[in-house]
């Protein structure tokens, strides 16, 4: 078994030492291209050509939350960039309001998501009626 980080995920020497004392190696090469036929991986080559023989693999994005658009707003993220919210969905500028893969801990299955952005919106109501939930 290999983890190939692909260059920029991040192992602590302590991560990569209990791997390796579990026979798991590591290459820390960036990645060139995922091969395979007929939709079976069969190898992962690196940059530089050396291609590695696998018969499967698991994958772990790196997500980044699109907030660029939000930056004026001076918005408090966390250090992955993600909003800082309430467990209702407010931001740290009243009257904003954010839920889904935007806010911290991050990437969110559908379900949570969606659960997240009705809750936001039942505050929301809340809010502006004058109803408090806090």
């Amino acid at each position: 078994m290999t983890v190939f980080t692909n260059g920029i995920a991040r192992l602590t020497l302590h991560e990569e030492t209990t791997l390796s004392d579990r026979g798991i190696r590591v290459e820390r090469r960036p990645i060139d291209q995922l091969e395979g036929d007929r939709g079976l991986l069969t190898a992962v080559r690196l940059r530089g050509g050396e291609s590695f023989p696998v018969t499967g693999g698991f994958v772990r994005p790196v997500w980044h939350p699109i907030v660029d658009f939000l930056a004026t707003l001076n918005l408090d993220h966390d250090e992955s960039g993600h909003l800082v919210t309430d467990r209702d969905g407010r931001t740290s500028l009243p009257g904003v309001y954010a839920a889904g893969d935007v806010t911290a801990p991050g990437p969110q299955q559908l379900i949570v998501a969606a659960g997240a952005g009705a809750r936001s919106a039942a505050s929301i109501t809340h809010d502006l009626l004058g109803v408090a939930t806090r």
